[in-house]
């Protein structure tokens, strides 16, 4: 069976927390995981949330890693969509809905089959999945290939060490519903 990933660039998985300055605590969990390839899908990865994430430290860090690196701009949301999300702070079914655009259509649709992305992580720096476009493309292939399974790691934790990731059940239900429907598109 396919795996699939959804990486941030804080959080933490089965006990292990790390930040943007901690590939020590980073890659051991990748690692174990099973990611063998990191699709970096943040807009503007340079600088961004702390050194290690910096794209050229993190590139090094993945080679001597031996994991393959990706900087996938092609699923990076558009700068309007990036801002107005933002700002705005619209759900997961509003963003599903500005975030697909042909662009984006165009490149999940180049995946062909799940055992292209087969130990894929998809990397974003926002730390709450609910309000991350990396759901909606792991959501998206999960529509398109039933058979993969979906692990999301690096999830936001409160001081307690609770998850804090949980997506209102109707906006998962409607937002599920929406990318079905981009999926069995003509």
């Amino acid at each position: 069976m396919a795996r699939l990933f959804t990486l941030s660039k804080k959080g933490g998985n089965n006990g292990t927390l790390w930040n943007g300055a901690h590939p020590e605590k980073f890659f051991p969990v990748i690692h174990r995981e099973g990611v063998k390839t990191i699709w970096d899908v943040r807009r503007t990865p340079n600088g961004q949330y702390g050194c290690f994430f910096d794209t050229d430290i993190f590139k090094f860090c993945c080679r001597h890693e031996n994991i393959v690196f990706e900087w996938r701009l092609d699923l990076a949301p558009a700068k309007e969509v990036f801002t107005a999300c933002n700002n705005e702070n619209w759900d997961l079914l509003t963003y599903a809905k500005a975030y697909f655009t042909p662009q984006v259509l165009a490149a999940l649709d180049a995946v062909k089959s799940a055992e292209e992305i087969d130990g894929v992580g998809i990397l974003c720096a926002e730390q709450e999945l609910y309000n991350c476009h990396r759901l909606l493309i792991a959501e998206y292939f999960k529509a398109k290939f039933p058979e993969i399974q979906i692990k999301h790691l690096g999830l936001a934790y409160d001081r307690n060490g609770d998850e804090k990731n949980a997506v209102p059940r109707a906006v998962m239900y409607n937002t599920r519903n929406y990318i079905s429907q981009l999926v069995g598109r003509p």
